[in-house]
């Protein structure tokens, strides 16, 4: 017998109709998320439904499946990060939640404003500080929160390439598990894949983030600290003058974390160092 044509128990009934109940009242709490009168008062009662305590798992994940379409259909995109910030904040358990958040997030990745992803980013790095204990004790919290940056890196989107950069360096300042070697040598390497991409869009952001994750490694990034040289170097003759600074920023970062491996490069980055020079802008930076 084929398990359609068996008889639904009376007890499954009931929980089928529970979890009905539980869509229609949630998907009616979340209909004017788009009234910019009616947000306020919304964004209290997510609040005080992600904090029921007799709030079960299932009714949870059901509840932020319904927030993650509800979310993609907003009109402000910013409005969204606020919720997302209302409900990591206000999550018990945010690391069984982890996945379906990022996920909510993952939607509303859309436009191309890097005020927008600032903010969005500045979510990400709470979510980050919120899981700070959780990572030393699972390891797949840490999983999780760098794939979503390295995902969103290696899309062919500015927003996404935008977006995955500047969490990333939250990500770096706020994650301790970045400076195991192990993950520091991953980061590092796939920070010079996307600088050495010449589509890639995000490169002011991408080395923004490499430089966090110098200062942050100190001495730890001694072993990458030619390699990394030689990466950025050609980036002062770009036209972007912001770009050079962060790439006279690093130089001397590396300078002073790994002194002895950067002097026989004097003479290389005097060279390029003249280069600057020549640049009237970038002359005043240096």
């Amino acid at each position: 017998m084929s398990n359609q044509n068996l008889p639904i128990a009376e007890g499954d009934k009931i929980n089928h109709k529970e979890i009905e109940d539980y869509k229609d009242r949630i998907n009616k709490m979340l209909s004017d998320l788009n009234d910019p009168n009616t947000f306020k008062s919304i964004e209290e009662k997510i609040k005080l439904e992600v904090t029921d305590t007799t709030l079960t798992d299932k009714k949870l994940n059901v509840f932020l499946s319904i927030l993650g379409k509800k979310l993609s259909q907003l009109k402000d995109k910013t409005n969204g990060i606020k919720i997302i910030k209302t409900v990591a904040v206000s999550l018990k358990q945010i690391d069984v939640y982890l996945s379906k958040l990022l996920t909510i997030i993952q939607t509303i990745i859309t436009e191309e404003n890097r005020d927008f992803y600032m903010l969005l980013a500045s979510t990400f790095g709470d979510i980050v500080s919120i899981t700070k204990n959780i990572v030393l004790e699972k390891s797949m919290v840490y999983e999780i929160l760098q794939g979503f940056c390295f995902y969103n890196i290696r899309r062919d989107t500015t927003a996404h390439q935008l977006c995955g950069s500047l969490c990333l360096e939250y990500f770096i300042k706020n994650c301790p598990l970045v400076q195991n070697p192990v993950n520091l040598k991953f980061i590092w390497e796939n920070i010079c894949v996307a600088i050495e991409n010449t589509e890639f869009k995000a490169k002011t952001e991408i080395l923004s983030a490499l430089k966090t994750l110098i200062v942050s490694a100190d001495i730890r990034i001694q072993p990458y600290a030619v390699p990394t040289l030689y990466k950025v170097f050609d980036i002062l003759s770009d036209t972007d003058w912001y770009r050079k600074k962060l790439v006279l920023n690093i130089i001397h970062q590396l300078t002073l974390a790994a002194p002895n491996d950067i002097i026989p490069l004097k003479s290389y980055i005097t060279d390029y160092l003249m280069i600057a020079k020549n640049d009237k802008v970038l002359y005043i930076i240096i």
